[in-house]
């Protein structure tokens, strides 16, 4: 560290050595081009053996380090240079601490068949029995109740609304919030794009897009009834017919307006719509049920029954098991009963 000390000190009294006459209102031009020269060796020799004292890992890369420490100490005469020695001084006199193993490797947790606690689960069916069961613990329906998180919205929502007239006040109050607080969620989301639509300028497609997708959720998941349900479906309609009037090619939407139209219980006009969607491309799987439910509601039975037969297993839903199994079995038939 002394010696660190001393070479600074001599640097810097040589770097005073040059400057000062270079300073003086007499010096010449001559004497004053060799100062700069002799100042600029100087610099270079303080940038090297100064980028040599550096900790190993502040030193690379070698050539930037290099230039920063010779540009502060030349354009900066004898202040640069000296703020330099006393930065590394305090390098080597006060190390960095050691940096700290913020993390630790843990063991493996062992592999259990089973843990010590079995977890409860309820199917729809299971909660639907508990919820039911007027006779059962307090605790026992709520557990219920709060198992609905885990199942699709479309499958809850009736669930929920049935519980609105409960006797038990806790459970009402849990149903109508877990209800409110979904129709809100999409609510604002409506009102958010309908914002965007009026004050869109130009083409408005693709607003009219998304809005006829929300206003569908709203009937899709069972969020609306009555009068509310038939302005959702006539608002989905409408969005969705503006969005086809720019975008006809689009799939998507031609799906959407037969759903639409099934809900309405327009059948033909839902069946032109997905065959409509199916041509463009929309993936025939998922229109399969849609298609199926069509020619049983004109009683073509056997055309149920092929449809079904033609759908992959992989992408049956677990509620369509019971009704692909019952129609495709060699024991029913339908042909035309």
């Amino acid at each position: 560290m002394t010696r660190v000390f001393l070479l600074a000190a001599t640097l810097a009294s040589l770097e005073f050595a040059v400057l000062f006459p270079a300073i003086q209102p007499a010096t010449s031009s001559g004497l004053l081009a060799l100062l700069i020269v002799l100042h600029t060796l100087l610099c270079a020799a303080s940038a090297l053996l100064m980028q040599r004292m550096l900790p190993p890992n502040c030193r690379e890369p070698q050539l930037a380090v290099v230039v920063l420490f010779f540009a502060l100490a030349f354009f900066i005469p004898m202040v640069g240079g000296i703020a330099l020695w006393l930065i590394i001084f305090a390098i080597l006199r006060w190390p960095a601490l050691a940096e700290r193993q913020n993390f630790q490797a843990l063991n493996p947790p062992e592999f259990t068949l089973q843990g010590d606690q079995i977890n409860v689960r309820f199917g729809v069916g299971g909660v639907r029995a508990r919820l039911a069961d007027h006779q059962a613990s307090s605790e026992s329906r709520l557990e219920a109740l709060l198992a609905i998180k885990a199942m699709p919205q479309r499958l809850s929502s009736s669930i929920l609304r049935s519980l609105l007239d409960d006797p038990e006040e806790d459970l009402r109050l849990l149903a109508y919030g877990m209800l409110d607080s979904e129709e809100k969620n999409i609510n604002e989301q409506i009102n958010q794009a309908l914002n965007e639509y009026r004050n869109a300028e130009g083409q408005k497609a693709g607003i009219a897009r998304r809005l006829a997708f929300l206003y569908w959720e709203l009937v899709y998941q069972n969020l609306v009834m009555g009068d509310v349900r038939s302005y959702a479906l006539e608002e989905a309609r409408q969005y969705a017919d503006e969005a086809l009037a720019a975008y006809p090619q689009d799939a998507g939407v031609w799906v959407l307006e037969g759903k639409i139209l099934g809900a309405r219980e327009d059948w033909d006009g839902a069946h032109a719509a997905f065959l409509r969607g199916q041509h463009l491309g929309y993936p025939s799987a998922r229109l399969t049920p849609y298609l199926a439910e069509h020619a049983f509601r004109q009683r073509q039975f056997d055309q149920v029954k092929s449809l079904l037969k033609s759908m992959d297993t992989l992408t049956i839903a677990d509620i369509m098991h019971p009704v692909i199994s019952f129609w495709t079995t060699n024991e029913n038939n339908h042909s035309g009963n």
